[in-house]
């Protein structure tokens, strides 16, 4: 009979689903600590893990581990090596929450644009003219860098041009014509892309490719 452990508890429709299953049985575990690991690992045929570490360590408890869900798309805290090892499979859900993600970065751009904490606070407080206050600035006219024209970076990009952005869109792994045909503007240099962007959105996997890219010069070749 197959044994289902999510790592801390997910959403009560999907423990739902799971338990709708015939012979399947599943756990949730929460707390995750070492001894609740030691305990609850070894029965486990299939593990739901959201940010728990999946490290040679955790590994070494799963003896009848046959499959890992991760419940979000980026796995840089799963030990992939380690899993391929072992001939453990590796799932994500990249649709799942790619809107809500989408809409979160549209949040906070919108935030910083507004200003929406300082005027909340300020109202809040009831100062309505008491200098200094923030600059404000529109959305509609400027320029936003797409940088991964992935899932989420898609509608990203497509949220801003409804917003009346211009949109540039930097992946080298998307055909130019690609996202053209979406209405937006391929960038091959990075650099110019910085140097004419307002506003830089950054949507890419965390690996060793990616890690440090936002660095010093990253920063220099930013519009002033």
């Amino acid at each position: 009979m197959p044994h289902v452990v999510c790592l801390r508890p997910v959403h009560p429709e999907a423990l739902a689903l799971l338990r709708a299953r015939p012979g399947v049985t599943v756990e949730v575990l929460d707390p995750v600590n070492d001894e609740t690991i030691a305990a609850s690992i070894p029965k486990a045929d299939a593990v739901i893990v959201r940010a728990t570490p999946i490290n040679r360590a955790f590994l070494a408890h799963a003896t009848n581990l046959r499959i890992v869900a991760r419940h979000g798309v980026g796995y840089d805290a799963v030990d992939v090596p380690a899993l391929t090892e072992r001939g453990i499979p590796l799932t994500v859900t990249p649709d799942a929450n790619a809107t809500s993600v989408a809409e979160h970065a549209m949040m906070l751009l919108l935030n910083i644009a507004r200003q929406t904490r300082f005027y909340d606070a300020a109202t809040r407080e009831l100062r309505w003219s008491n200098p200094p206050v923030p600059a404000t600035f529109d959305l509609a006219g400027r320029t936003l860098l797409v940088m991964g024209f992935g899932r989420i970076g898609g509608r990203v990009a497509r949220l801003a041009h409804a917003f009346g952005m211009k949109v540039l869109v930097r992946d080298p792994f998307i055909p130019q014509n690609t996202i053209k045909g979406a209405g937006f503007i391929p960038v091959k240099d990075l650099q110019a892309g910085l140097a004419e962007a307002d506003v830089v959105t950054i949507h890419l996997p965390s690996n060793e490719k990616t890690r440090g890219s936002v660095n010093g010069e990253f920063f220099a070749s930013m519009k002033r």
